[in-house]
């Protein structure tokens, strides 16, 4: 299993280590003080790359992480065996994504960053297709719902054998609720399961007419 430096250092590294041969960094600041939500590791963060980290479902693919922040989703994927790995968010956070990026590019090659505002369907079509989407602790702004909910859904359209899967902390039920209603008004089905870490959920979202076909 992959160990975690939980705690930054105090020059913000926080510091993953995936095996005795590979490990990575990621730069950090404090996401309370200077009020960007992108800039610090969430705990949905690090119970996504656990899971990433173990789980062969990125091996071989194209993977796209929404909402990256420091990057440390897609780093680990890329890591642990992904193909390509694009790590996208707004643009304030594009620069200290590419700085995550330089700091581990001697272990992870395959890996980029674009810009990727939900919803835009220019950007969307930039980023291109992805064989996996990945997501953490992005469920929270009632106004990103909708946007977030149809760039999911422009993924899994653009390839239908493609997988999305999110990890998040169940901090309040009734926003948790709002966007798996989001999802469903979309044709989109969700399944759940917990994780280890407490209240931590990873929900795979599909298309509805795929998953009937697959169960027929």
């Amino acid at each position: 299993m992959p160990s975690f430096n939980r705690v930054p250092a105090e020059d913000g590294l926080v510091n993953l280590s995936i095996n005795d041969t590979c490990k990575l960094s990621v730069q950090t600041t404090c996401a309370e003080e200077n009020g960007n939500t992108w800039s610090g590791v969430w705990p949905g963060a690090l119970a996504m790359a656990e899971w990433v980290a173990d789980n062969p479902v990125i091996k071989n693919c194209k993977v796209v992480e929404l909402g990256a922040g420091t990057g440390l989703v897609g780093l680990t994927a890329s890591a642990t065996g992904a193909a390509h790995v694009v790590l996208t968010d707004l643009p304030p956070a594009l620069d200290a994504l590419k700085a995550n990026v330089a700091m581990n590019s001697k272990r992870h090659a395959d890996i980029e960053v674009q810009q990727l505002c939900w919803g835009s369907q220019e950007d969307l079509e930039a980023v291109g297709t992805a064989d996996v989407v990945l997501a953490a602790d992005v469920v929270y702004d009632l106004d990103t719902h909708e946007p977030l909910a149809k760039t999911i859904q422009g993924f899994l359209l653009r390839n239908r054998s493609a997988r999305c899967f999110l990890v998040q902390e169940l901090r309040w039920k009734d926003v948790q609720r709002w966007f798996n209603e989001c999802l469903e008004d979309l044709g989109l089905y969700i399944d759940q399961t917990a994780l280890p870490a407490q209240d931590m959920w990873l929900y795979e979202i599909s298309m509805k007419a795929r998953l009937t076909q697959e169960h027929s």
